[in-house]
C-alpha cells in the first residue's frame, strides 16, 4: 500500500507490529488472505494460514469426523472439489498429499461434512427489518439452481440476538465421534497395551475444535483455490481478508461463542430456499433507481 500512493501509513513494515506491541499473551492465530496468484510453497503458506489450526481426525477405531458449520452473508460457486480441498486443510492434512491425488478423483468426491449456514427467504421476511434488511446478504438464483450445488448441506441462519440479520462470518469446527466405529471398538477385546496404564501419567483431553471469526465469507474468492502440483503449487485468491482462529474446549464453549443458534435447522427440501436478494421487489426497485 505504501507504493500504491499511501506513503504516510504509520506502519511501514509488517515487522514493526512485533516491535511496537507485546503479543506474548495472545491466544489466537491471525488468518489473512492476500489477493493474487501465489506460486511455490513459501508463497502459498504465507498467503493463508488456516492449516495452523487443523484438527487431525485420527485413524482406526478412534477416527473422528470434523464437522464444519460455515456461516456468512454471501455464497460462492461451490464445487465438491473446492469444499473437499477446504475440509482437507481444516483437518490439518498435507496440501502436498491433496495435490498428489488425481484431479479426476478430486472432482468426483462426495461433499464433505460441511453445514452451510445461510438465512432462508422466510427468515429474512420474518426479521425485524423484513426484506428491506436483506440488502447485504447475497445468493443468486443461478448459483442455487446449478445441477450439483450442495443444496443438501444448507441450514438456516438465525441470530442468537433475536430477529436480526447477520453480516458476520464464522466457522465452527468440531470433532465428532463416529458412533458405529466407537461401538465396534468397545465390543473388541482390549489389547495388552491398553491394559497397561501408568498411574503417573495423566491423560489430558484435547479441545474439540476451533472457531474462526473475521471477514472471510465461505467462498473460493475469499479463501482461494489450490492448483498446480505438489512440487509447484499455485494458490489463487481474489480478496483481501482478515480474521482470527482460536481453539475451543467443549460444546458448551462453542454454543456460548456462536453468533447463530445451534444446532442450525436443516433446510426442508421443496419448502425452504435461501434468501435471493435479486428476486425481492424492494431490491429490484433499488437497482432501477441507480
Amino acid at each position: 500500500m505504501i507504493s500504491d500512493n499511501h506513503p504516510n501509513l504509520p506502519i511501514k513494515l509488517v515487522d514493526e507490529l512485533r516491535q511496537r506491541w507485546d503479543w506474548s499473551k495472545v491466544k489466537v492465530h491471525l488468518v489473512a488472505s492476500i489477493a493474487g496468484k501465489h506460486e511455490s510453497w513459501p508463497s502459498v503458506i504465507k498467503s493463508v494460514s488456516l492449516r495452523k489450526m487443523g484438527m487431525r481426525t485420527g485413524k482406526g477405531p478412534r477416527v473422528k469426523t470434523l464437522m464444519l458449520e460455515c456461516q456468512g452473508s454471501s455464497l460462492g460457486n461451490f464445487t465438491t472439489q473446492w469444499m473437499n480441498e477446504f475440509h482437507w486443510s481444516a483437518r490439518g492434512e498435507s496440501a502436498e498429499d491433496w495435490l498428489d491425488e488425481s484431479k479426476k478423483r478430486r472432482e468426483k468426491l462426495p461433499y464433505p461434512p460441511i453445514k452451510l449456514v445461510f438465512p432462508t427467504k422466510k427468515t429474512v421476511q420474518d426479521s425485524a427489518a423484513g426484506e428491506l434488511g436483506g440488502g447485504t446478504i447475497f445468493c443468486r438464483r443461478k448459483q442455487w439452481s446449478t445441477k450439483n450445488y450442495p443444496r443438501d448441506n444448507f441450514y438456516d441462519s438465525k441470530s442468537k440476538a433475536g430477529p436480526a440479520l447477520m453480516h458476520s462470518k464464522m466457522i465452527i469446527a468440531t470433532l465428532q465421534s463416529n458412533a458405529y466405529l466407537v461401538k465396534k471398538s468397545r465390543n473388541q477385546e482390549p489389547s495388552d497395551s491398553e491394559d497397561e496404564v501408568d498411574d503417573d501419567i495423566q491423560e489430558v483431553e484435547p479441545g474439540i475444535g476451533w472457531i474462526y471469526v473475521g471477514s472471510h465469507n465461505f467462498t473460493p474468492s475469499a479463501w482461494g483455490t489450490l492448483s498446480g502440483s505438489s512440487f509447484n503449487p499455485i494458490l489463487n485468491i481474489n480478496n483481501y481478508e482478515l480474521g482470527v482462529v482460536f481453539p475451543i474446549k467443549d460444546e458448551a464453549e462453542a454454543a456460548k461463542l456462536a453468533c447463530f443458534q445451534r444446532p442450525p435447522r436443516k433446510y426442508v427440501t421443496g419448502k425452504d430456499e435461501p434468501w435471493i436478494q435479486e428476486e425481492s421487489v424492494y431490491h429490484q426497485l433499488e437497482d432501477v433507481g441507480r
